[in-house]
């Protein structure tokens, strides 16, 4: 697993879930001198060192971090690994779902009939994703999140905790939804939105995101 910040210990309370086909072997962050390890499982260096444990035969990895633009910097240098996607076996997926490699599906979640989750997304603790959305790459729909049917996210979109989205609502790449806001109008790339109804408050297309939880 890479990082061992505070949504980390989120997605490895998943990956020990009972009866999930992974061994963790162990975690990788930049500060894990500091940490040394997380619910028993040895944090056993930073992250440049991922080849060399790829070397040792550790085949697959999931990125544990919740700040979008930092899983895309982060897969960039990790293409020798396979990316699972992570699905909590207490989350409820309909049918004809499909999860992108690399996306974690937090517990509580629930993602109904013919939904499309794209890679290296989070869908976090008791968000609902209802029918036939489309959600592109590296989307983070935040806890307690409601998104109704036939939605479309672009790569890069953040909702924040308790978002609410009407149905065919469209949300332009990289754009962000505050916490609470309620979405009744499609939202254009780039921009920050907040407010109910939602209302676009500026631009974000300059941002860069380091937070590494």
């Amino acid at each position: 697993m890479i990082g061992a910040g505070g949504h980390a210990r989120s997605v490895l309370e998943v990956l020990l879930e009972q009866g999930q086909p992974f061994e963790v072997v162990g975690i990788l962050d930049d500060q894990y001198k500091e940490i040394g390890s997380l619910y028993g499982i040895p944090v056993i260096g930073d992250i440049s060192s991922a080849p060399a444990v790829f070397q040792n035969g550790v085949l697959n990895a999931v990125v544990a971090f919740g700040s979008n633009a930092l899983r895309v910097e982060t897969v960039k240098g990790l293409e020798q690994f396979t990316f699972p996607a992570i699905v909590s076996k207490k989350a409820l997926i309909g049918k004809n779902v499909s999860v992108g490699a690399g996306t974690v599906i937090m517990p509580g979640t629930c993602l109904r009939i013919d939904v499309q989750v794209g890679k290296f997304c989070i869908v976090n603790t008791n968000a609902c994703v209802d029918h036939e959305c489309v959600i592109g790459d590296y989307v983070h729909i935040a806890p307690g999140c409601a998104v109704s049917g036939k939605v479309t996210m672009g790569d890069g979109v953040f909702l924040g905790t308790g978002t609410k989205v009407i149905d065919r609502i469209n949300i332009g790449n990289w754009s962000t939804v505050a916490a609470g806001g309620v979405v009744v109008k499609d939202i254009p790339s780039d921009v920050m939105a907040a407010g109910v109804p939602a209302r676009t408050i500026r631009s974000t297309k300059s941002e860069i995101s380091g937070d590494r939880s």
